[in-house]
């Protein structure tokens, strides 16, 4: 068994990573992103590295759409692009990549105090607003605008979150021209400003809890991601498959591949009516209790294939036993978290303990519930593609099972 470091851990080199199997897991996307680690610090990934984000205690594989953000001095509102009344603007607070003078403060010195920056010129349509903003003194309203005052947000609820920067969001149908501002309601409060985004045509579900953008004079784009596994690590004949994935703005608008390798090889998906799903080109297999019922829910799901069958287990439900065709059509590769009409992803979705095993159907029928609950097969005897580390001499609870193939893991 292979041992050697990811491209995505950090620890030192003496610990025990694993990456084995058939290549590693690579990204495609050219552009840099930023994602918070376990001390709320936005860290870097840079053009083909995955990025990872720790979200409720755990790291996730993230998989993000294409953004760009219109509004050009994101994180300096001292600059004359930025218009303060009744406040004070000082470029003097730690910013969220953890860097000096990179955010700004806003003292309000007046009721109803406003910065708002200049309009941008954009054709009618949806107009999204994200700002990160983190609560310095006070308890008062505060509240962000998309049409230059026109109509204000109140998110105080979403300042007040956390101790850190929080997403604070609008979005407004059919503008055009917008103009983004912020408003600090008691005279004397305050916020520190880490980015303040626009986006035209996107909703909130397609921007939320996607990489921030920064600019320092003109429009940035963050590139949509690229995930995937080299096709060989799949099997057509008979294994499963298992993943934790946690829904962040999944809507039900397009189909969202899980893993996949084709439109007719469709391994694990959601599909428009939010149900886990799979396809091998002539049958469609469905989970029992359907799929993305919420934001920020995590779920467990897994497949068995093979023996003439494949069936579909989420959470504790397990759907009907369909039909198996014996193949799923090949693509060039393995495909993770990504839009089945427009082969990128289109929101952000998160993903942990990806793994396939050799087995039969029968035998991934009993396996798979003991995956749910943390038995997994004994990693003595596995290969695994290992995105985060994990502790490797735990012996096996359970019977021993047929080797994984691969394995996008958790960091415990």
């Amino acid at each position: 068994m292979t041992k050697a470091l990811h491209a995505l851990d950090y620890s030192s080199a003496s610990s025990p990573h694993v990456i084995a199997g058939v290549g590693d897991l690579t990204e495609a996307r050219v552009s840099t992103i930023y994602l918070p680690d376990d001390a709320g610090i936005w860290q870097s990934f840079l053009s083909g590295i995955a990025g990872r984000v720790y979200a409720n205690l755990q790291w996730w594989l993230y998989s993000g759409p294409a953004c760009t953000n219109l509004q050009i001095r994101s994180n300096d509102q001292t600059d004359a692009e930025w218009a303060a009344v009744n406040m004070t603007v000082a470029q003097d607070a730690v910013g969220m990549r953890n860097d000096a003078n990179a955010a700004c403060t806003l003292t309000a010195t007046a009721a109803n105090a406003t910065v708002l920056a200049n309009a941008i010129t954009a054709a009618s349509s949806d107009q999204t607003i994200r700002w990160f903003l983190k609560r310095l003194t006070g308890s008062g309203v505060i509240e962000i605008t998309v049409d230059g005052g026109t109509t204000w947000q109140d998110v105080t609820t979403e300042v007040d979150s956390s101790s850190g920067f929080n997403e604070a969001m609008e979005t407004l149908a059919a503008l055009a021209n917008p103009q983004i501002g912020i408003r600090i309601v008691t005279s004397g409060d305050a916020v520190v400003v880490g980015n303040a985004e626009l986006f035209t045509s996107k909703s909130i579900s397609q921007v939320k809890d996607s990489s921030p953008i920064f600019t320092a004079g003109s429009t940035v784009t963050a590139n949509a991601c690229d995930l995937g596994f080299d096709i060989a690590n799949h099997d057509n004949t008979e294994g499963a498959y298992y993943c934790e994935i946690k829904n962040v703005g999944f809507d039900g608008t397009n189909s969202i591949g899980v893993i996949t390798m084709h439109s007719s090889g469709r391994i694990l998906y959601a599909n428009t009516a939010s149900s886990f799903l799979s396809y091998d080109g002539s049958t469609i297999g469905s989970a029992s209790s359907g799929g993305f019922a919420a934001d920020d829910t995590e779920y467990k799901i897994a497949l068995a294939y093979g023996s003439s069958f494949k069936r579909i287990k989420r959470d504790d439900n397990w759907g009907a036993a369909n039909a198996y065709d014996g193949a799923f059509t090949l693509g060039s590769k393995l495909e993770v978290l990504r839009d089945q009409a427009n082969g990128v992803p289109t929101v952000v979705l998160f993903l942990r303990n990806l793994r396939r095993y050799d087995m039969t159907y029968a035998d991934a029928l009993v396996a798979i519930p003991d995956m749910m609950n943390g038995d997994f097969p004994s990693e003595e005897r596995s290969n695994y593609i290992a995105m985060h580390r994990r502790t490797l001499d735990r012996p096996p609870t359970k019977a021993i099972y047929p080797k994984s193939k691969m394995t996008l893991r958790d960091l415990k």
